[in-house]
């Protein structure tokens, strides 16, 4: 499944700014303002995760401000380490959180259907629809239509409509999927509910997040040596 693209320090400067605007600016009206908006909402992506204070926001604004006049009132080079430090105990803090959140939401899946099968990776799947043809090996390529949902139901990513995915096994991106895609035939529909991977990483995601993915195996295919 898809990487996740790495928040970089000049994004959190850009939303900064747009989160800094009067609350009594007008909805953008061109299609040009409307384009530099939604940029915006793209950059917030990035930024929210570090789950800043009001406070903390509008320090970053004066940076950027501060930087864009070239007045800065700090040296970048000497806080470079600080920065570092505080994205890694912003994100690592936002990732326990979401990794008790996923926990719990877990469990109760467990105990809402008796049919659920839990996996050695950590993850549950439940079958929608049993399929008849071969399961894959391993070392095998699959077919696959797919949705990946997080726990509130938010659809984050899908194969498209008669376009489906082909991916190895082994490469399925989280232990829980590539385990699951095991335990299905040909023509099966699962649903997996998988716990959080350090080095699964989406834009839509928040890092820990316990996800949900809806599968139907539509071909196993053999594995080109």
């Amino acid at each position: 499944m898809r990487k996740l693209l790495q928040a970089s320090i000049p994004m959190l400067g850009a939303v900064a700014l747009a989160a800094s605007l009067p609350a009594e600016v007008r909805d953008p009206e061109t299609e040009h303002d409307r384009t530099l908006y939604a940029l915006g909402l793209a950059l917030s992506e990035s930024v929210s995760r570090f789950d800043l204070t009001t406070a903390e926001l509008e320090r970053v604004v004066e940076g950027l401000r501060d930087g864009v006049a070239e007045e800065a009132r700090v040296s970048l080079d000497r806080y470079r380490e600080g920065i570092d430090a505080l994205v890694k105990e912003r994100l690592d803090a936002a990732y326990r959180e979401q990794e008790r959140l996923g926990a719990a939401f877990r469990a109760e899946v467990l105990a809402a259907h008796s049919d659920a099968i839990a996996l050695a990776s950590g993850g549950i799947a439940i079958s929608v629809r049993e399929g008849a043809g071969p399961t894959p090996s391993p070392s095998a390529a699959v077919r696959i239509a797919y949705e990946g949902s997080l726990a509130d139901g938010t659809v984050f990513e899908r194969a498209p409509v008669g376009a489906p995915l082909t991916v190895g096994v082994a490469d399925a991106g989280l232990p829980c999927l590539g385990e699951g895609l095991r335990r299905m035939r040909e023509g099966a529909v699962y649903r997996f509910v998988c716990p959080p991977e350090r080095s699964f990483a989406h834009p839509r995601v928040k890092a820990g997040s316990t996800l949900i993915y809806d599968i139907e195996l539509i071909e196993v295919m053999e594995v080109s040596r």
